[in-house]
């Protein structure tokens, strides 16, 4: 047996949408051979109708891996606060003959607040030597909740055997931002405050809460976007060179940046009709926009701003990070100069790839902006893994690059803590392009 992976909280929307269709992915794909999939949840449910659900989220299944995974997944219920559930568990894992070469990965596809609880019953029950366990994101429900979690995680399981997710870190794009940054001596120069104006991270969806009203009115979209993928993209773009490209150097860089981030000013905003979504509380004040302004307190990024906007209900769906470059002097075409400044722009979604806005001049004799461009499907296709084939690849070499190490969360969760929270805006739509958020923001 090489791999048992053990998923808490199976019948979850989480294992439905993104963690079953990921291990289809990667049986299909030959990357998972030799496996076992123990699904773990309170619903009175069967193998066939979790997987039925499941397969609704992936496209063009194909019979023979599909079968595949059918054949590897058994379904235990129980209460994951009683002993009974674990001594199930231990039988289960008796029949599947672990070897000392066999890995043992637990999915706590869960809400934090469960992490340790879990935690503790597989340490009390002898079920955490030399396993990985995954945390699915929110790591806490606030900075004192993230402290008590990880104390009482590292009780029973050291800091390599655990992975937090943060999925957008399992992103191609997201992942090549160092390489973007380190391996380009036209842009590593220019990567400071003498050079950039500002930088925004903007992560917009078209769609309200959906079928997630009871869980999104509780956090919002402080808790549930900006404490993690957003500041992960911060740590990303400002942190400083890593000594090599390994996990704990390139972590131990971005753990640094979220220690002297901190928020200047934020306006938040709640979408007109939230209060009327199923699940969602009829006076609630959570927000589900937020638009920031932060600091990064290093020598490379004095003064310069860096923009956070995310929400929902808004006019586009896009994950990209602006770089907005100062402007030249131009002092050899006086009168003509640009209006429109550099600026590059990591795409996330929904079209991987970055561009480079520079200035170029028209038969005309006047400046116009060039538009060089990098699309990621165009040269590597478009079956390029995704986010949670990642995170389960990564976790499989033990690779914890893409993963969020205790520091840093405690860091993101202190600076939402420094937030003042205001009352909400009602809103309709917002300004759908990065160059107008800056005046958008600041009226």
């Amino acid at each position: 047996m090489g791999v048992v992976f053990v998923i808490v909280g199976i019948t979850g929307d989480l294992a439905k949408r993104k963690l079953l269709p990921a291990l289809y992915h990667l049986t299909k794909d030959g990357i998972l051979k030799d496996y076992h999939v123990l699904g773990i949840g309170t619903r009175e449910t069967t193998e066939k109708k979790i997987l039925t659900e499941a397969k609704k989220f992936v496209s063009k299944p194909q019979t023979k891996a599909w079968e595949k995974l059918s054949s590897k997944f058994t379904y235990v219920r129980g209460d994951i606060s009683k002993d009974e559930i674990y001594e199930r568990l231990l039988l289960h894992l008796r029949h599947q003959q672990l070897s000392n070469k066999t890995q043992l990965i637990y999915y706590l596809a869960t809400l934090p607040s469960f992490f340790p609880t879990i935690t503790t019953q597989l340490a009390k029950h002898k079920l955490n030597k030399n396993a990985k366990i995954v945390f699915e994101k929110p790591f806490g429900e606030d900075l004192s909740s993230a402290k008590q979690i990880n104390k009482e995680v590292k009780k029973v399981f050291p800091e390599k055997q655990v992975y937090r997710v943060d999925h957008y870190l399992g992103k191609e794009l997201v992942q090549d931002v160092a390489a973007l940054r380190f391996t380009n001596t036209v842009l590593e120069p220019a990567w400071n405050a003498k050079y950039i104006e500002e930088v925004q991270i903007i992560l917009s969806e078209e769609v309200g809460v959906g079928t997630r009203g009871k869980f999104y009115d509780k956090y919002g979209a402080l808790k549930d976007v900006v404490q993690n993928h957003m500041l992960q993209l911060l740590a990303l773009v400002a942190m400083e060179e890593p000594k090599d490209m390994g996990s704990e150097a390139i972590r131990k860089e971005k753990a640094r940046v979220l220690e002297v981030a901190k928020p200047a000013k934020a306006v938040l905003g709640q979408y007109k009709g939230y209060t009327k979504e199923k699940d969602v509380q009829s006076s609630s004040s959570t927000e589900t926009l937020v638009a920031l302004e932060a600091r990064v307190l290093t020598k490379r990024w004095r003064n310069v701003p860096f923009y956070f906007l995310t929400g929902k209900n808004l006019k586009k769906k896009q994950t990209s990070i602006y770089i907005k470059f100062k402007n030249a002097a131009c002092k050899l075409f006086e009168g003509v100069c640009p209006l429109q400044p550099n600026h590059l722009v990591i795409q996330i979604q929904p079209d991987e790839g970055f561009y480079l806005v520079l200035n170029g001049r028209a038969p005309s004799g006047g400046l116009v902006p060039v538009k060089m461009d990098f699309c990621h499907a165009c040269t590597f296709g478009p079956n390029t893994q995704e986010a949670y084939e990642n995170v389960f690849h990564n976790v499989l070499k033990g690779d914890q690059t893409s993963f969020v190490r205790s520091d840093e969360v405690e860091s993101s969760w202190k600076f939402i803590e420094a937030i003042k929270k205001t009352k909400p805006h009602i809103y309709t739509h917002l300004p759908p392009k990065e160059a107008e958020l800056t005046s958008w923001f600041l009226s």
